[in-house]
């Protein structure tokens, strides 16, 4: 379904630049929001279906974060070009014990809200760090990020 929407997006930006008027453009405009604010609550539906099938059993087991992160940055690739922004996935060979499914909820929804919030010629990273037998899933961009006073 993502892939259709996404196909949908493409042909009304393909087809934007080459529309005479500002009224037809207005229409297509108004056909992207669409398509976008179905993209999100399809994103939204999925995550919640995700939690639901998981809230009862809480599972850990490895994961590998390589193909995780891979996943994530290629589904969100698209929204990252249409902003204008660098959407970057560092590379890993760290595995970790996790919840596979809520951890890539939890990724999601992180990838999700830096795209949203990065302004015009941003950048977004998503990576890992070791810190002693820890790891940190760690997702950065150049937004001004949330108040101090907002943190709590």
């Amino acid at each position: 379904m993502r892939q259709r929407l996404q196909v949908m997006l493409n042909s009304y930006d393909w087809l934007s630049r080459r529309l005479p008027t500002a009224s037809e453009r207005e229409y297509l405009r108004r056909g992207e929001l669409a398509i976008a604010q179905l993209s999100k609550q399809l994103d939204l539906l999925v995550d919640a279906l995700r939690l639901h099938q998981q809230a009862t059993t809480i599972e850990p087991v490895r994961v590998l974060l390589n193909p995780l992160l891979s996943r994530i940055g290629r589904d969100h690739e698209e929204v990252a070009n249409r902003k204008g922004l660098a959407l970057r996935v560092h590379p890993t060979g760290v595995a970790v014990r996790s919840d596979p499914i809520l951890l890539d909820v939890m990724l999601r929804n992180l990838v999700r809200n830096a795209l949203k919030y990065t302004g015009l010629g941003g950048h977004v990273l998503v990576g890992c760090r070791r810190r002693g037998p820890r790891v940190c899933l760690e997702v950065h961009d150049t937004d001004i990020g949330i108040p101090t006073d907002k943190l709590n």
